[in-house]
């Protein structure tokens, strides 16, 4: 096995993982391009994604650290000037009121102004940023960068009034920026959600957004070239995988984040807690979902089996309004969805989304399904792997009262008005999580089929009826829903489902072969 170096887990400083002989990638291509093309910047990225590396990237770089770039695209590149370089983290900032958020940022900024050896004097935050920023352009012209500019927005997007006041008080301070633009080198923002058609950027109308810029895909996360990066740490056997297998199982895991739908992105922290505990887990979604996503779910009543593929318009990627919350652009910012294909046409641009990967679908859909059961995520993964053995076996019996069992034992509470939504709903997260291949709301020219479940050897052309299931397999056979699966060298079977909505279950099951 070649030398190794160290793996950078939870190191978000460039200065240290260069110094300390951390693995770095080399980004500096992408840096060397912004800060030779473009001005003021703003990027869109889920968080643990790469963007604090990014923005320490550019401090060093502005701050003319030349040894830190050794053996990098952008060594030979950069007159590395010194210029004074102001770095704002909101990401430990509280927001909880108006004062408190006043007071957090106006520390901070009286920490950099200390850092430079200033002591400012201005009442509010926004004229501190101001007066700070003035005063270091007396040495030269400013570089400003500021990460997580979102999060006093995001800690309260459920409370809508305090959201709205956060936003209004941050637009006020990042209005500081337009007033002082003379006067700067440069400017780099981060986040996670995208705010830049709306009144928060209303002021920075000249803000480059390189969140769907092309050339700019991978500027996060790691692509498929990058990874041999890590080939010291591939070169080995993890988790029963080694060689093209184990190569093929990251992508599958982990890989598939694209912001352009052609360039796919590996998720940083999950491959690199991958290759050093030696084991497949959810690592990125363990470190925290954000709850208020599953509430917008619910609420906005979103058809859960359209997340897998649904197609939106362009408008809809560009953020969204605390009153007005877009579950879609959420889930897209936020890292459950991503984008599977641009799709240009006459009318304008339209983009095919779904899961980036397989931890993001399954630990997605356990936790939707915890959510809509009220069971815990670890049972509900037992159950659903014990369900899917019956579906595997051919044992429809044990499989439909597998999932009666888990709807025996959801609170009264947890139902919602519209039934049907609700019972396919959990249904379709259970099959989701089978380990099978399922497709929802098929569109034929005779009708809609509610489910197809694939499995190894056998298709299940599935129909799910409000009352009782006998009739179901004679309604699938008379629109000939299964002609289309008859000719790919499986058998075929009708499985209707039906549910009584006042035991609130599964009230029957019939299943035939496809005559």
């Amino acid at each position: 096995m070649s030398t190794r170096k160290k793996l950078p887990l939870g190191i978000q400083d460039f200065a240290e993982l260069i110094e300390k002989d951390y693995l770095y990638v080399d980004k500096t291509e992408y840096v060397y391009r912004l800060v030779s093309e473009s001005k003021l910047n703003f990027l869109s990225r889920p968080r643990r994604f790469g963007k604090s590396v990014l923005l320490s990237t550019f401090e060093a770089l502005f701050a003319g650290r030349r040894e830190l770039f050794q053996g990098l695209y952008i060594a030979d590149r950069w007159n590395f000037k010194a210029h004074p370089v102001i770095r704002l983290d909101l990401l430990g900032i509280r927001s909880e009121s108006e004062q408190v958020l006043e007071r957090d940022i106006g520390q901070r900024l009286k920490e950099q102004a200390q850092r430079h050896g200033l002591k400012l004097s201005s009442e509010g935050c926004a004229n501190l940023f101001r007066e700070l920023i003035l005063k270091l352009a007396e040495r030269d012209r400013v570089v400003v960068l500021i990460d997580e500019y979102d999060k006093p927005i995001l800690d309260h997007i459920t409370d809508k009034m305090r959201a709205e006041a956060n936003k209004k008080f941050l637009a006020n301070f990042y209005a500081v920026l337009k007033s002082v633009e003379k006067k700067l080198e440069f400017l780099f923002m981060t986040g996670v959600s995208k705010f830049t058609r709306v009144s928060l950027f209303s002021e920075l109308n000249n803000l480059t957004d390189l969140t769907l810029h092309p050339d700019y895909a991978g500027v996060a996360g790691y692509t498929d070239s990058e990874l041999d990066h890590f080939a010291a740490y591939l070169d080995q056997e993890i988790d029963g995988f080694s060689g093209v297998a184990l190569r093929t199982r990251i992508k599958t895991w982990y890989d598939g984040y694209s912001w352009d739908g052609i360039t796919r992105v590996t998720n940083p922290v999950s491959l690199l807690n991958l290759l050093d505990q030696k084991r497949f887990a959810p690592f990125w979604f363990s470190t925290g979902t954000p709850r208020f996503l599953i509430e917008c779910l619910r609420s906005e009543q979103v058809a859960i089996p359209e997340l897998a593929n649904m197609e939106i318009e362009e408008f809809s990627m560009d953020g969204f309004e605390p009153e007005h919350l877009d579950p879609i652009a959420l889930l897209f910012q936020t890292g459950y969805l991503t984008i599977k294909e641009v799709c240009k046409t006459a009318n304008g641009t339209t983009y095919r989304m779904g899961y980036p990967n397989f931890e993001v679908k399954r630990s997605f859909l356990i936790y939707l399904l915890a959510n809509f059961t009220d069971k815990k995520p670890g049972q509900l993964g037992v159950a659903a792997s014990r369900i899917g053995r019956s579906l595997s076996a051919g044992d429809i019996e044990a499989f439909c009262q597998g999932i009666q069992n888990l709807f025996a034992a959801i609170p009264d509470n947890i139902f919602i008005a519209d039934r049907e939504a609700y019972y396919h709903t959990v249904i379709y997260l259970v099959l989701s999580l089978l380990g099978v291949d399922l497709a929802c709301e098929i569109q034929t020219n005779k009708g809609r089929i509610d489910a197809v479940i694939e499995t190894e050897d056998r298709f299940y052309v599935t129909e799910f009826k409000l009352g009782r299931a006998q009739e179901v397999p004679d309604q699938i056979k008379a629109r000939d829903y299964a002609d289309a699966y008859r000719l790919r060298g499986k058998a075929v079977f009708l499985l209707g489902i039906g549910i009584d909505s006042e035991q609130r279950n599964i009230a029957d099951w019939q299943c035939v072969a496809d005559p």
